[in-house]
Parts: C-alpha cells; sequence; structure tokens
C-alpha cells in the first residue's frame, strides 16, 4: 500500500471513495473500468492523474462521443463547451482506482493500473447522426500520468485509446522512459450499476 492514493510506486489495493454519485436524474448508473498497461524502463516512479477522460453519450447535449472529465470527488465536465440544451453538469466520477507493479524483462516493470468508473445513462436519438447506435460503452480513453526519470528529471505524459503505435517516450537526457507496443487502454463492458 502506498501512502497516496495517486502517487503510487508500488502495489496499491483498491480504494472506493466515500462520496456517492448525485441523484439519478431520468437516467440509469453505469459502470465501467478503464484498464491500462504500461511498460516502464530503469525503475522510474511514475504517478497516475486523478482525472480521466472518456468519450460517453451525453442525453443532455443529445449527442454520442462526447468527451468527458471524468475525477473522484467534484461533478464530472465535458472537455470544451457542453452543446444541446445550455450548460450542464454530467453525472459521473471515479470510483476507485488500483495499481500494481511487477518487475517484467531485462530493466522493465509492468504497471497495470484501473480507473473505476460510475456515470448516468439514459438512450437517446443524436441529433446529428440519428443512425448512430447509442451506448453507455465508453469508446474512447485518456490517462495521465508523470514519469521521474533517474537523472532527476519529471515528464508530464499522457497515452490515449488511437495513440499510433509502437510509441516511446524519452526524458530531455535520451532515456527511455516507457513504451507502448499495442494499445493500451481497454475499457471492461459497461453495465447498470448503483
Amino acid at each position: 500500500m502506498c501512502g497516496s492514493l495517486w502517487d503510487c510506486i508500488g502495489h496499491c489495493d483498491i480504494q472506493i471513495f466515500s462520496q456517492r454519485a448525485k441523484p439519478d436524474r431520468g437516467g440509469m448508473q453505469y459502470t465501467s473500468t478503464l484498464s491500462l498497461s504500461l511498460r516502464i524502463c530503469n525503475g522510474a516512479p511514475i504517478a497516475f492523474s486523478s482525472t480521466v477522460e472518456v468519450s460517453l453519450a451525453c442525453h443532455r447535449c443529445v449527442r454520442a462521443n462526447r468527451t468527458i472529465i471524468l475525477n473522484e470527488s467534484a461533478a464530472a465536465e465535458h472537455f470544451g463547451r457542453s452543446i444541446g440544451r445550455g450548460d450542464h453538469p454530467f453525472d459521473g466520477r471515479i470510483t476507485g482506482f488500483r495499481m500494481d507493479r511487477q518487475m517484467d524483462v531485462g530493466d522493465t516493470d509492468r504497471v497495470e493500473a484501473s480507473y473505476y468508473l460510475s456515470y448516468e445513462f439514459q438512450p437517446f436519438t443524436d441529433l446529428k447522426y440519428p443512425e448512430l447506435l447509442i451506448s453507455p460503452q465508453p469508446t474512447w480513453g485518456r490517462v495521465h500520468f508523470t514519469i521521474s526519470c533517474p537523472c532527476g528529471r519529471r515528464s508530464e505524459l499522457s497515452t490515449q485509446t488511437n495513440l499510433i503505435r509502437p510509441w516511446r517516450a524519452s526524458c530531455d537526457c535520451r532515456r527511455t522512459l516507457y513504451v507502448e507496443n499495442e494499445q493500451v487502454i481497454l475499457f471492461s463492458k459497461a453495465l447498470p450499476g448503483t
């Protein structure tokens, strides 16, 4: 167990936050897990952000594939202006986080992180693309993190579902910090939850 939820070097047990999602406003709460797996080089410490960006359907915008910023305590936000029925919040948050770090091949560690998500979904017909199938399933994600190089520099980085791979992130000192050879962000099936 590490000292803080997001700044983990070793193993972190799942954390469930005491704050519950806002009361239902007509939609149903769904849950999904955003999981990622990174290969970190040279034993470098990594700190994950307490927010994630995911693409979800917003029944208040009446649009699919809206980029929503989720965190554990504050109301979720639209990335950019909300559209449709004026400015409005998005009922969603991170309900938990888990990280494991294991030795991999050579000087590489495999870091597995999971963000547990809860959000509201209500079926609708997309205003711009009425033929589009609307689903509670997240379709895209981005995770931010900081890696500290053995040289002492800290690099703020992110990965996302549609990144072109293979990808290698390096420090200014030219040491490789982490590598991605395949898509590293995956979502579990969205399920109705509480």
